[in-house]
């Protein structure tokens, strides 16, 4: 996908989901956007600050992992390179799986990190995301199940995605022979599509055997993988308790209490929503169900969406202009499952 496409993507999602949303608030009560006002800064200040530190905590995972076999790497230069792969992957359909191929290159070109290893390290802090992301769904349905019992079957399929794919992860990295098989069973049933790609060989399974032992090769160079999963599951578990509480922060920055259990549950909702849909960004599908839930706390219809524009602004737009100005400067102009350029 060219690069001035997923920037015509992102400013007019953007744009659509900014005026649609503006049009609910006004729809709900009549003349609310001006009406409704914070009623305490204090706690939005808080939610900002949270805005501010979740994709540090994103880029300190990455940095704690891939440490271990290139030591010489700085936090900045991983820090834009973060940021560029979040660029990406919310502006373009969760099908491409564009964003850990852009973090790699732009970690190579600011540090010259290989992109076998940054993909090993990747794959780790992926795995303790979807790790982190299942303890969390655990904890949460229980705590709301009283608020959502209606809802259960919903959030029984999206888990039990969220488990399917975790076992994956497990897979690729401590079996080399199960991963392969996946690879080369995905390379076999989209051959046709995958040929169509720029960068792609006549080969396709002779390049995926080749990308597998690079990739193997340098994941064997990662030391006490088990641990560093550990404590990458436990980064992603806080990371979303901090994005839940700013939801709570939010809510009370209007003059509304909102229980944690339902703020969990608003939030990992969207989550589901992003990867389901394979909508980039989740924008639209994420936002209604963020809405429907929020909604189970009996706030306000205006205050809802406003509270869901505050949240999806911090955590979703926030850190997709912050990559895409990495991108910019970068000069990245394509992006594709197979190449970066």
């Amino acid at each position: 996908m060219k690069m001035r496409t997923i920037f015509a993507t992102m400013i007019g999602l953007f744009i659509a989901w900014f005026v649609i949303l503006s049009i609910f608030l006004g729809f709900f009560d009549i003349g609310s956007l001006t009406k409704l006002h914070f009623v305490d800064w204090r706690p939005l200040v808080i939610a900002v600050a949270i805005g501010f530190a979740v994709p540090l905590i994103w880029a300190a995972s990455w940095h704690n992992i891939i440490k271990r076999i290139y030591r010489h790497v700085q936090f900045m230069p991983l820090f834009n390179s973060m940021l560029a792969g979040f660029f990406i992957d919310n502006m373009t359909p969760g099908l491409l799986v564009g964003g850990p191929p852009t973090m790699s290159y732009v970690l190579k070109l600011r540090a010259g990190v290989s992109a076998a290893k940054s993909m090993s390290s990747l794959v780790i802090q992926m795995m303790g995301w979807f790790i982190g992301l299942c303890a969390f769904t655990i904890v949460f349905l229980l705590l709301a199940a009283p608020y959502i019992i209606s809802n259960v079957l919903a959030f029984a399929i999206g888990f039990i995605f969220f488990i399917g794919v975790t076992f994956v992860f497990i897979a690729i990295v401590f079996s080399e022979k199960t991963a392969e098989g996946l690879v080369l069973w995905g390379v076999r049933k989209f051959s046709r599509i995958l040929s169509k790609l720029k960068g792609a060989g006549a080969d396709l399974e002779a390049q995926a055997r080749n990308w597998l032992r690079r990739f193997y090769r340098n994941l064997r160079l990662i030391p006490a993988k088990r641990r560093l999963l550990s404590v990458t599951s436990v980064m992603f578990f806080t990371m979303t308790v901090l994005q839940t509480i700013a939801l709570v922060l939010i809510a009370a920055s209007f003059g509304y209490k909102l229980d944690l259990a339902i703020a969990g549950i608003a939030f990992i909702s969207t989550i589901f929503a992003e990867f389901i849909t394979t909508i980039p960004g989740g924008v639209g599908p994420s936002d209604l169900s963020e809405a429907y839930f929020l909604s189970l706390a009996g706030l306000p219809a205006n205050v809802v969406v406003s509270i869901v524009m505050v949240h999806r602004f911090l955590f979703l737009w926030m850190p997709t202009f912050m990559g895409a100005i990495v991108a910019v400067e970068m000069g990245i102009r394509q992006v594709s499952i197979t190449k970066v350029e």
